[in-house]
């Protein structure tokens, strides 16, 4: 929405002009989507969800007919999400407004087995059947268009008791569901987090490959000065975003991945990347080598066995295990349960380490390298890393 008039009579609401059609049209016209065009779609489609989640919105009729594109060049086009008819506002005390009926094709089987009300992981659901329609141009409980919706009923109430003699791509579909449903219990948000830290990590890999196939991989920190510099066209000590299209476009880097690169590389999130953010993307590598591995894991160890000291200083005793996790929980910035890379190196900066050494820290840490560091892998470091053992 644009803006909000309102006369004597009515209110005129000025809205954004939606061409494309809506992806059910799409996918009668064209099939399923590419792999790369349907991840691009469920990231738009997920952040519009994240973002309804998070101001409490659930939006409980979630369907291909109710995602729409900006236009009708799929390369180019926008997913937009629409139909706000059935939504519902979640509070403290749930939800207590009328409901509507809602589409039992998408409904998980919670909501068939006990009528409960929508929720945020009933949205969820949703957005997973919704990708499988996406990805085989089927649904996963209606392969060939011709069931009703009291036998699509009964095929997810037999999924709710387990008892199921679904086709093998519904099974399929269902085990991904199942294997995910401790991510699906935290919403969408969740989900999302983690995902937004492995594709920056993935990003940030792209980067250092870029740089090293037209800069060649021998590169130290001197070099490495003098690479940014000669990049930094303008001279003002930051790459803004067409310094480094520039760069990478030399090296051919798609145009739509670049803005990606960037703003992985981008750190700080500011205007520019900073030498310091580039030589801890660019050099950054894991120190896969046991011996590194090990030293990194002990030097993180010390500082973090020396902020739980001062921790405790003059307060009252807590087990060492319960003074990592309060210590934990003050460096989660965002409150989300793990830390990331930007966290962590947030509070090593204040404790003057230094850039060059960040990044190996991190990753020595990370011990499933998922790009975020869990309170497990947290604890397993700074109380199990000892001489002459590592842990993986």
């Amino acid at each position: 929405m644009y803006d909000v008039f309102e006369d004597d009579d009515e209110y005129w609401l000025s809205m954004e002009l939606i061409e494309g059609g809506e992806v059910f049209e799409h996918l009668i016209s064209h099939g399923a989507y590419s792999e790369i065009v349907a991840a691009t779609f469920l990231r738009q489609f997920a952040e519009a969800l994240a973002f309804m989640h998070s101001a409490g919105v659930v939006h409980a009729d979630l369907k291909p007919e109710n995602l729409m594109l900006s236009c009708w060049n799929e390369e180019e086009a926008e997913v937009k999400l629409v139909d706000f008819g059935c939504a519902l506002i979640v509070s403290e005390d749930g939800i207590d407004e009328k409901l509507c009926p809602s589409t039992p094709a998408y409904d998980p089987p919670e909501k068939i087995i006990n009528d409960s009300a929508p929720n945020f992981q009933s949205d969820v659901w949703a957005a997973g059947c919704i990708l499988y329609i996406i990805l085989t141009g089927t649904h996963p409980f209606d392969k060939n268009n011709d069931v009703t919706d009291e036998e699509i009923k009964d095929k997810l109430t037999s999924i709710g008791t387990g008892k199921t003699d679904l086709s093998r791509e519904a099974n399929d579909c269902r085990e991904i569901q199942e294997e995910h449903m401790g991510a699906r219990s935290h919403g969408i948000v969740g989900i999302l987090d983690k995902s937004h830290k492995r594709l920056e990590l993935y990003w940030q890999r792209e980067l250092r490959k870029s740089i090293f196939k037209k800069f060649g991989d021998g590169l130290d920190e001197e070099k490495l000065r003098e690479v940014f510099q000669q990049i930094d066209s303008d001279g003002n000590g930051k790459l803004d975003l067409e310094e480094l299209t520039k760069v990478l476009q030399s090296v051919g880097a798609k145009k739509k991945d670049i803005h990606n690169i960037f703003n992985a590389a981008n750190l700080e999130k500011k205007d520019g990347i900073s030498f310091e953010e580039f030589r801890s993307v660019v050099l950054s590598n894991e120190p896969s080598e046991l011996k590194d591995r090990q030293h990194y894991q002990k030097a993180f160890r010390t500082i973090m066995r020396k902020q739980l000291e001062l921790q405790q200083k003059g307060k009252m005793t807590l087990s060492w295990r319960a003074a990592a996790r309060r210590l934990f929980a003050s460096m989660d910035l965002d409150h989300n349960g793990t830390l990331d890379c930007y966290e962590l190196r947030t509070l090593l900066r204040k404790l003057g380490v230094e850039e060059k050494d960040i990044s190996f820290l991190v990753a020595s840490v990370d011990l499933n390298k998922d790009g975020s560091i869990s309170f497990d892998e947290f604890s397993k470091v700074i109380f199990r890393a000892q001489k002459g053992r590592i842990i993986t």
